[in-house]
C-alpha cells in the first residue's frame, strides 16, 4: 500500500508505503507477517535541487545457502538461525 502526497504549493512531497513480508522456511516462529514502512520527504529547494530525506525498518532472514545446509544425515542444520 503507497500513499503520496504534495503540500506548500508542491514543493514539499510527503510519501508512504507499508507492505508485509512472511518466512516459511523456518520452524523458530518466524512465520508471522512482518510489517515494514517507509516514509520519505522531499523538498523542492530551486528548481532542479531538491532534498530528499527517508526511513524505513525490515526485516531480513539469512541467506537461503546457509539455511538450507544439512549434515551427513540429510537434517537442516541451520534452519532456526537468526
Amino acid at each position: 500500500m503507497q500513499t503520496d502526497k504534495r503540500e506548500l504549493n508542491n514543493r514539499l512531497g510527503i510519501s508512504g508505503r507499508v507492505r508485509t513480508d512472511m518466512n516459511t522456511f523456518t520452524t523458530t516462529g518466524l512465520r508471522l507477517i512482518h510489517l515494514i514502512h517507509r516514509i520519505s520527504f522531499n523538498y523542492v529547494l530551486v528548481k532542479k535541487c531538491s532534498l530528499n530525506a527517508s526511513s524505513s525498518n525490515y526485516y531480513k532472514l539469512p541467506v537461503y545457502s546457509m539455511l538450507s545446509f544439512a549434515d551427513n544425515n540429510n537434517v537442516l542444520v541451520n534452519q532456526n538461525a537468526k
